[in-house]
């Protein structure tokens, strides 16, 4: 028969695996859990190409914003080749997609993981690149020129030029920004469109910086 001493050390035994083998279980499930993710975890990839000529669109700044049920954004940028390539264990993904003329656009896909590699066409700015191409090019009929841009721009748009180095910021109105870029004595040259939004096709909000270097 058990004396008292070895009935007290088996209740001490039976209530400490009672308390350790929550924890226990809880690094069992953990382990299980990391495992599993670990398998189910692909690198996937994304190029972007232009929707009408069909070639990648490299060399240009392409900000990628990846959008997660309940967790904060996580932003990426695309290397030189207009790429980016994340890891994840998820079905499908979401981002916003932003780059100077081309539309932004909101991207949802379904994750093929035998399938990783995928092309994103982008639709073109054309009148980004016709604000482009305006300051780079010398105007010969500038009353033709006045009436594009005006019907390119809302009249209740807004324009800012950022200054290259500097936290500096001009601010101009449709018509100020119209006469900057026709009139030989207002010019502005060599513009970069960093971006633009658009309300009932025409530029709300415009973006831009001068390179100063083709000046």
């Amino acid at each position: 028969m058990k004396n008292g001493n070895e009935k007290n050390i088996s209740t001490d035994n039976s209530k400490r695996v009672f308390y350790i083998m929550p924890f226990v279980l809880l690094i069992i499930l953990t382990g299980l859990y990391l495992g599993f993710s670990a398998i189910y975890t692909q690198e996937y990839t994304f190029c972007f190409y232009d929707s009408d000529f069909k070639l990648p669109i490299k060399d240009a700044i392409i900000e990628i914003t990846v959008l997660n049920d309940d967790e904060s954004p996580v932003n990426y940028l695309c290397s030189n080749d207009g790429c980016f390539s994340l890891k994840t264990s998820e079905r499908s993904i979401k981002f916003m997609v932003e780059t100077p003329y081309y539309h932004s656009d909101t991207i949802v896909r379904t994750l093929n993981k035998f399938n990783r590699t995928e092309n994103v066409r982008l639709k073109i700015d054309d009148y980004a690149v016709m604000i482009h191409y305006f300051s780079n090019s010398n105007v010969k009929d500038w009353i033709k020129r006045r009436e594009n841009l005006d019907q390119m721009l809302s009249d209740s748009a807004k324009i800012f030029q950022v200054s290259n180095g500097t936290v500096g910021m001009e601010i101009y109105n449709k018509w100020e920004f119209i006469n900057k870029l026709t009139l030989p004595a207002h010019s502005l040259r060599n513009i970069e469109v960093i971006d633009s939004k658009y309300k009932d096709g025409k530029i709300t909000h415009l973006r831009f910086t001068q390179n100063e270097e083709n000046e």
